[in-house]
């Protein structure tokens, strides 16, 4: 959510190492391969005026080079579809839901299908009593002609996860699904030591409210998205400066990963930056920001 005290404190958060511990126990040593990225590049520039605070990326699972993205909190219940020129393919309206304050987006495959979640997770104020997750199936959506206005699409979605933190309230901003576990990742907003939960998906059908467990300390200063590669292998987390990737070897836990110092990825200016994912090819990276009309830009991997 937008807040006019972040330069501020986010100028006090610079001084601070971008660097994440566990509860206990020395960190062990980074895994390879670690990807190396390129300098960002502008793209496109999102043409839909209604994309004014664009506060969640996710790579689209059944069309190519296109990317769900939602608004901050304010805005109904829809999730807008853009390819990489940054012109609008559909939008759909989540049927029966109102946004509170939506704040990520993630997509993943799940038993042989495109899966979207939307999280309403917000609270600056740390006072709800549960955090929502919704999830739906990825809609086929067919493309517009040329000129043509984006269709419109109402779905209702598959599931709700109505969940809580273990430990209280926690505002939240930056949500992530690692598919190779069924396992949601949240990642709560703090000006210095940050603190990540896991919440496996339970079951269509599962009573909550669920809990997020605690899983480690991450101290990046106000991280505002997150999104995890398709593999499972690395995350990447956004700050309001530049963004900062994770990396597991393989059958290594989210814990002990998140237990060493990321590796920045310097991104470009922008005047309120909290959207970033995983392109299709989960390696490249793209992010948007709040505002009308921004760029989408995209970090290359550097073979």
């Amino acid at each position: 959510m937008r807040s006019r005290l972040l330069p501020v404190l986010i100028l006090a958060a610079s001084f601070l190492s971008p660097a994440c511990r566990r509860a206990a126990g020395p960190a062990p040593a980074e895994p390879g391969p670690v990807l190396r990225y390129g300098p960002a590049r502008e793209i496109a520039r999102i043409a839909d005026p209604r994309i004014d605070e664009s506060s969640g990326l996710a790579a689209s699972i059944r069309h190519p080079d296109a990317f769900w993205t939602h608004n901050d909190s304010g805005d109904s219940a829809r999730v807008f579809l853009i390819d990489r020129g940054g012109r609008t393919l559909g939008v759909v309206h989540l049927e029966g839901v109102t946004a509170l304050d939506w704040e990520d987006i993630a997509s993943y495959r799940a038993r042989g299908e495109g899966w979207i979640l939307v999280a309403d997770v917000g609270d600056n104020s740390r006072r709800r009593e549960y955090g929502v997750l919704h999830l739906l199936r990825e809609p086929l959506i067919p493309p517009p002609s040329e000129g043509e206005e984006a269709p419109a699409l109402e779905v209702a979605p598959d599931s709700e996860i109505r969940f809580r933190y273990e430990d209280g309230p926690r505002d939240c901003e930056a949500v992530a699904v690692d598919a190779t576990e069924s396992t949601v990742y949240l990642l709560s907003k703090e000006p210095a030591v940050s603190r990540i939960y896991s919440l496996p998906i339970p079951a269509p059908g599962s009573e909550g409210p669920h809990v997020a467990r605690f899983v480690a300390e991450v101290r990046l200063p106000y991280p505002n998205a997150m999104d995890i590669s398709p593999d499972g292998r690395r995350a990447v987390v956004l700050t309001y400066g530049d963004a900062h990737e994770f990396t597991r070897a393989e059958g290594e836990p989210w814990a002990r990963a998140f237990s060493r110092a990321p590796r920045a990825v310097k991104a470009p200016p922008r005047p309120q930056g909290e959207a970033i994912c995983y392109g299709p090819d989960g390696r490249t990276l793209y992010l948007t920001s709040e505002n009308a009309h921004q760029p989408l830009w995209e970090i290359p991997v550097v073979e």
